[in-house]
């Protein structure tokens, strides 16, 4: 799980100065949609879009930082971590089941 200091980094951005730039093309009728949106949230189209990328950035990132296990998966996973094995060893199966 992201700590929730490192999640506000990712969330919310420093005062520092901003020197990089990312460019979306998208159709009118997106734009359109990202514009009310921005609006109703009280959000430049910039701000929304940024929040929003920021988010599903913290997400995607926390997904792939953090899993769960029971007890006896965990335990399997250790064991393999300490002793690799071949792919489609008898300890894939167990791991996944």
């Amino acid at each position: 799980m992201i700590e929730k200091k490192e999640q506000e980094t990712l969330l919310m951005p420093s005062a520092v100065s901003k020197t990089e730039r990312i460019d979306v093309r998208v159709s009118p009728k997106l734009k359109n949609t990202l514009q009310m949106a921005a609006t109703q949230a009280n959000k430049t189209v910039s701000q929304f879009l940024l929040d929003a990328g920021l988010t599903a950035a913290a997400e995607t990132l926390e997904d792939r930082r953090t899993f769960m296990l029971s007890n006896r998966r965990w335990n399997v996973f250790l064991k393999i971590l300490i002793h690799p094995f071949a792919a489609g060893d008898a300890h894939e199966t167990k791991i996944r089941g």
